[in-house]
């Protein structure tokens, strides 16, 4: 065999291999005795060995944090779409298991599926079903928490599966890095909290990548049937879903590429998951979204062109207003990078450079064949099918005539994947300390230490921008001060903040009237729902700008109106306003 068939062993980067059945320990130092292993290190095998047990503790550990974080993220406009179609859900549900014949009918079903039938229902069953329990069933908490609580598991499942997947293939340091590093995400986390299908599309995509490692890893019925089904339930969710299908034939195609035959170019066997994916999948999705049960085509077909001609929708970047011209190609992955962490953007950056040079050293070993640098080295495929997975997620986003709007939310199931990239990122990280540090008992706390020092800055935006994660960006960026005076968007969503009935209360204790400007049609149901809540004085009433006493004006910039609105208002008496990280994000004047 020629040179040029003899890649070198850098080039299989990253690491070691290790296999799927048990996550590797940590190595030790050549010459030392096998008792001199830390006592941390014994926990971390002894996690590491019951994977799932430790990653329901995880799972049950962010879900406390998801409920008890805060209970003042603001509603998004999102509410009047996602909360009654989950009521409506909900209630044909209880209906459905009770036996209701007419719950089984055309007319019932449609009924029911009638409302947000333009988005596929497994995000919605989620919201449902906390609504029925916390909501409908006790009255513990009004139908926006009670709804938001499904999408809080989600986000909950979605930060353990983070860990489950990365602490199988590197162990429990980095997967407990990766987790974090997730939770960490200001912007993330704000999607975790509120009653969008962002955040569930996200969760059930990293869950169907979860399982299917394991099944391209060691393949058994029993995972390539969940890995289906869940599969199946992301794409029932929204359309983000499809995508991974792209990465996952890239990935395949990667590892067994086509031959030359005598008889031209032949494929390699597909595995059985794959086919169960791109087969199967798509009938639970039918299975699951009763509204095509009816009318199947047709509805199908409503469906398709409905998100192939969405109406647009206005997204400010970089002090450019985009409307019927989509943003530039590059804008998802520049959002990408001024609203991720600092330290955990580079960590991915650098688990992302370590996975381009196993795809390198793979795409040169296809002159050899019987030469492939994958072959035995765990670590390196699951970094690449995790880079490439998200590298996708991103690119569907980018491409020519697909708008781009609403911050980051299209393109949030890249984020688990930069998690996930920089968990492995830290996993070299941390085996460099092992290699470098001869006191076994120091490396548990350099490697805890530089971990905190790294999941700092996420935490700190964390807490900087409580109650307004929405509006986060990191250091390069400037800070949230920064991205304003660079043209970005400081929010969307026309956010129905708590402060502002508060606000409104102490500012008309008697009673008066409020406009809302530059999108009043969306504050009018959140007046109301206010008032339901007893969050607002009932005496307090909506009212167009020149018959009102008090002016909320909500600083959007993607309003073209906002700014001669901002002109013209300012010379009003502030009477309130509300700042995170020393910019506004909504200001009351008194035009009394």
């Amino acid at each position: 065999m020629n040179d040029e068939c003899t890649p070198a062993a850098e080039d299989a980067a990253p690491s070691a291999p290790a296999t799927e059945d048990a996550a590797p320990s940590t190595p030790a130092v050549e010459g030392t005795a096998p008792e001199a292993i830390s006592h941390s290190d014994r926990l971390a095998a002894h996690a590491e060995g019951r994977p799932l047990l430790t990653a329901a503790i995880v799972f049950f550990f962010f879900l406390v944090i998801g409920i008890t974080i805060d209970n003042r993220v603001p509603w998004t406009d999102d509410a009047r779409f996602y909360v009654p179609a989950a009521a409506a859900y909900g209630e044909w549900a209880v209906a459905a298991l009770t036996f209701d014949s007419n719950a089984w009918s055309r007319t019932g079903i449609e009924h029911a599926f009638r409302e947000n039938h333009e988005h596929p229902p497994v995000g919605k069953y989620a919201m449902a079903a906390t609504w029925l329990v916390f909501h409908r069933s006790t009255g513990m908490v009004d139908e926006v928490r009670a709804c938001r609580l499904g999408v809080i598991l989600l986000w909950a499942m979605m930060v353990a599966m983070v860990f489950w997947c990365i602490s199988r293939i590197r162990g429990l340091g980095p997967g407990l890095f990766g987790a974090f590093a997730l939770a960490t995400m200001p912007r993330v986390l704000f999607d975790g909290q509120v009653e969008t299908l962002d955040l569930p599309v996200a969760a059930l995509t990293v869950a169907t990548f979860a399982l299917l490692w394991q099944c391209l890893e060691n393949p058994r019925w029993p995972i390539i049937a969940a890995t289906v089904v869940v599969f199946g339930l992301a794409l029932g969710t929204k359309l983000n879903a499809p995508f991974f299908l792209v990465a996952l034939f890239a990935y395949w195609l990667l590892l067994s590429p086509p031959r030359r035959t005598p008889q031209g170019l032949r494929l390699g066997s597909v595995p059985v998951v794959i086919l169960g994916m791109t087969l199967v999948s798509p009938l639970i999705v039918w299975l699951v979204w009763p509204w095509m049960w009816f009318d199947t085509l047709a509805r199908l077909q409503q469906y398709l062109q409905y998100h192939l001609h969405h109406y647009n929708i206005l997204f400010y970047f970089r002090g450019v207003l985009y409307s019927e011209e989509v943003a530039p190609w590059y804008a998802p992955t520049l959002l990408a990078g001024v609203t991720v962490p600092v330290c955990i953007l580079l960590l991915a950056a650098f688990g992302a450079w370590l996975a381009a040079r196993a795809i390198a050293a793979r795409m040169r070993s296809f002159r050899c064949p019987g030469n492939d640098p994958l072959a035995d080295n765990a670590n390196a495929r699951f970094a690449v099918l995790a880079a490439i997975t998200g590298t996708v997620q991103l690119v569907a986003v980018s491409l020519p005539g697909v708008p781009v709007y609403g911050g980051v939310k299209l393109f949030l199931p890249a984020f688990p994947f930069i998690a996930i990239l920089a968990g492995l990122g830290f996993a070299e990280l941390q085996q460099e300390i092992q290699k470098v540090v001869q006191r076994i008992h120091l490396r548990p706390w350099l490697s805890g230490g530089l971990a905190v020092a790294l999941l700092l800055p996420g935490l700190l935006g964390v807490f900087a921008y409580h109650g307004a994660w929405l509006s986060y960006y990191n250091e390069p960026a400037g800070g949230l001060r920064g991205a304003v005076a660079a043209g970005y968007e400081r929010q969307y969503y026309d956010l129905a903040y708590p402060e502002i009935p508060k606000a409104l209360n102490d500012l008309l204790p008697n009673g008066g009237s409020v406009a809302f400007l530059p999108n009043p049609k969306e504050y009018t149901p959140y007046l109301a729902r206010w008032q339901k809540s007893g969050d607002l004085h009932r005496n307090i009433r909506r009212a167009p700008p020149e018959n009102a006493d008090l002016l909320v004006l909500t600083h959007e910039r993607r309003w073209q109106e906002y700014p001669e609105l901002q002109a013209r208002y300012r010379t009003h008496r502030l009477a309130a306003q509300h700042k995170v990280a020393g910019v506004p994000l909504f200001s009351i004047y008194d035009l009394r």
